[in-house]
Order: C-alpha cells, then structure tokens, then sequence
C-alpha cells in the first residue's frame, strides 16, 4: 500500500488496552507498542500486542467493531469534518492538477461530495443517507490519492515551493542561526528527494515544518493568541476534544 492511500483506510474496530489488563507499570503517551496481526479466511482481524513498558504481551482479541460504527441518528459532526477535509485535499490538488483533464473532473466530484457531506444533518436527512454520504467520502479519498500518487512529483514540486515561501517570509524571522542553518540543510535535501518513490521527502518536509512551528511559536508571542482563540472558535478541529475542553476552561 503507498503512503498516498493509507488515509483512505476504512476505521473499522478499536484497539483498547485499560489499566486493569496489565498489574505493573505505566503506558505513557508515546510508549513504544508493537503490533502484529493476522487476517483469516473469514476476514476477522487478530490482534497480537507488545508493549515493553510494562513488559506484557497480550493474546486477547481487542477486535470492538462497535467502536468504529457511527450513529448517525445522534451525531454526524465527523461526517461534516470529514467533508471539509476532503475539500481541503481537493483545493490542494486544484493547484497543481490541469483544467482540462480527467483528474479535474473527478476533482470537480469529488468537491460536490464534500460540500454535501459539510452541509449533511439530521433534519435533512436520515441514517441511511448519511451512510451513503460516508461511502461517497471513502471512494472520494481513493480517487484523490490516485490523482496524487500519478501527478506526485509536480505536487511535491509546490508544496516545497511553499514551504520555503513561508520559511523565507516568516518563520525565519523568529530562528536561532542554528535553527536556520538545520532548516536550509533540511530544504536542500527535500528538493533531492521529490523524484523518490518513498515517503521520504514528506518525513524531511514535516521536519521541516516542525522546526518552522518550534521557532514561531515559542518567539511569536501573537501567533500563540492566534492558536488559542482559533481553538476556542473551531474546538471541533481538535483530536482530542476532551484535552481542548480542559485548556479552554483552564
């Protein structure tokens, strides 16, 4: 599977280890965990976990499909976040993907699905619309990661171009000499990996966009207001709603 289509993975069951699985130790965030599994004939996926940390392997099934079903007679929230994702990726593609082609139309497409899953509620419509809502979303995705995998180079092209627009005109401005001198280093080596079929210019590029982060928000006194008040306008594009309630309240 390429790094372009892994996002249009289907959630389909969670994974849940609670305290009371294990009698020593602690799992802090970013323990190391070691997953293996297997897929049989019946389709059924078994879980094998290892988790040095508390020095545990475990056998038990943690397969819960429940977990990853929707009520969409409750909430359709994801649904909605999903669509403005999707549109996101579809302007994304817009700047680099011809107008006069087929991977534009399905652009076009793939923009009406979106809109209409932003726009989906309750009152509009019903559990099963929404469903096929979410369907369209997932073959959405497929299409959009085929047009990226086919038209990479030329995407990687434009967002490094970006990339160095706002380090040049930006976080420059707030780096350490040193910070600079790992960044330019870092930009350099980006631009030799735009040809790779790996995804090893996208890990140099995250570095590199962690770096620019670091430096901007930690000297930017006016760029962390600007996070906190967007996280109190748009709690809903936090990954962890609970974490941003607790900030908000303080």
């Amino acid at each position: 599977m390429s790094d372009a289509t892994i996002g249009c993975n289907v959630h389909v069951a969670a994974l849940k280890i609670s305290g009371t699985d294990f009698e020593f130790g602690t799992i802090v965030e970013g323990a190391e965990i070691i997953c293996n599994y297997t897929i049989d004939d019946a389709g059924s996926i078994k879980l094998e976990v290892d988790i040095p940390a508390v020095g545990e392997e475990f056998y038990k099934n943690f397969y819960s499909r429940e977990d990853a079903q929707i009520d969409f007679n409750r909430d359709v929230s994801k649904l909605n976040r999903d669509g403005k994702a999707l549109i996101d990726s579809v302007r994304e593609l817009g700047r680099t993907i011809d107008d006069d082609g087929d991977d534009y139309e399905k652009l076009q497409r793939a923009g009406e699905v979106a809109s209409t899953a932003i726009s989906a509620d309750r009152s509009s419509h019903d559990a099963e619309e929404l469903k096929h809502i979410e369907e369209d979303i997932t073959e959405a995705k497929k299409i959009l990661a085929d047009i990226r995998q086919r038209n990479r180079p030329n995407i990687r092209r434009d967002d490094l171009d970006d990339l160095n627009d706002y380090f040049e005109s930006y976080a420059k401005n707030f780096a350490e000499p040193q910070e600079i001198a790992q960044i330019e280093k870092l930009l350099a080596r980006a631009e030799t990996l735009i040809e790779r079929d790996d995804s090893a210019f996208e890990d140099t590029v995250d570095e590199i966009r962690g770096l620019c982060w670091k430096a901007i928000f930690f000297r930017d006194d006016e760029y962390a207001v600007y996070m906190f008040n967007d996280m109190i306008k748009h709690p809903e594009h936090s990954e962890d709603a609970l974490l941003t309630a607790n900030i908000i309240k303080g």
